[in-house]
């Protein structure tokens, strides 16, 4: 079983991933930019959960100094998995979501695509962190009767989940 520390940040990412939905089908254009900054915070709470789950320390900031490596650079040494002959590796693209998101909200004149345009990569990114989560955990996460639920992971099925995300499915859970 995964620790609650863990389960808290898989939860969180769940209601983040909901926010992302509703935002996706509610909000108006104009909002489009915070769609790329909640699902960055979703990727993110995904990572967190893979970290805690292997039993590695949270960064404490997203950048390293000369004391401390930051999210970007754990991403680095920690977001793949090689499990269930599933490889797969995304702390490029986390440092990419993590700049978007970053130029969203702080330099919003000087971002060079706007959030409507980053959606769909943004998303993308997002199913590729749950696919790595989930396969190095073991588990995925679902909501049922008000509750969160832990379910193993079947790995034949999971494969087959897989290659549908990689096919470009639009798989949330």
């Amino acid at each position: 079983m995964i620790s609650s520390e863990c389960q808290g940040y898989l939860k969180q990412a769940y209601r983040n991933e909901g926010l992302v939905l509703f935002l996706e089908k509610k909000s108006p254009s104009y909002c489009c930019d915070w769609i790329t900054v909640v699902i960055f915070y979703t990727v993110l709470h995904y990572f967190f959960a893979l970290l805690r789950g292997k039993g590695l320390p949270l960064p404490k900031s997203h950048k390293g100094n000369y004391l401390d490596e930051g999210g970007l650079e754990l991403a680095q040494k920690y977001f793949y998995t090689t499990k269930n002959d599933i490889q797969d590796s995304l702390a490029h693209e986390y440092a990419q979501l993590f700049e978007w998101s970053c130029d969203i909200r702080y330099k919003p004149k000087s971002a060079s695509f706007t959030g409507k345009q980053l959606i769909k990569p943004a998303l993308q990114i997002l199913e590729r962190a749950k696919l790595i989560v989930f396969n190095e955990l073991g588990y995925k996460i679902e909501h049922k009767a008000s509750r969160y639920i832990f379910d193993e992971i079947d790995p034949i099925e999971f494969k087959d989940y897989s290659k549908r995300m990689l096919g470009g499915e639009r798989i949330l859970v």
